[in-house]
């Protein structure tokens, strides 16, 4: 839940952000230009005292669409990076689910091998529900397909 909540707070924040960086072209600046006694020509947004200048108004930018598709634009960027990263998350906890299952099986199989080298007679049911023992070529069959199942799944 705290995640929603931050991935919330972040694109409302960064909205504020884009909609006020936006907004600031739309004022008109005024600058004061003036030639010293040298034929030097100066800009200034505050006149020198006692010199003489020119006011100029200059048009920093006007709100339009292109300002709206900008502020679009980012928030894609901005979902798009949200949903790389939730898409990285999911792989990244499927590659961990994924090792653990191995990780269990390599034990499981372990633990059979084990058994089956530590017990000297080994019993299964057969088909009737009866139950048999099991021959020592069977044993060591099972044995062999326990080595090959923990060389295969344990590295």
């Amino acid at each position: 839940m705290p995640e929603v909540l931050l991935k919330v707070l972040l694109r409302a924040a960064l909205r504020a952000l884009l909609l006020a960086v936006v907004s600031l072209p739309v004022c008109a600046v005024g600058l004061h230009k003036w030639v010293d006694e040298q034929g030097n020509v100066h800009y200034a947004d505050k006149p020198p005292p006692g010199q003489e200048t020119e006011t100029i108004q200059v048009d920093t930018g006007r709100v339009d669409d292109s300002n709206a598709e900008r502020l679009d634009s980012y928030q894609e960027q901005v979902d798009q990076i949200f949903t790389e990263r939730d898409e990285a998350k999911a792989e990244a906890e499927k590659k961990a689910k994924e090792k653990a299952e191995i990780k269990a099986h390599c034990e499981d199989s372990r633990a059979k091998l084990v058994r089956l080298q530590t017990s000297t007679r080994r019993q299964k049911v057969n088909d009737k529900g009866e139950r048999v023992f099991i021959e020592d070529s069977q044993r060591q069959e099972w044995i062999k397909a326990a080595k090959a199942e923990i060389a295969k799944h344990c590295r």
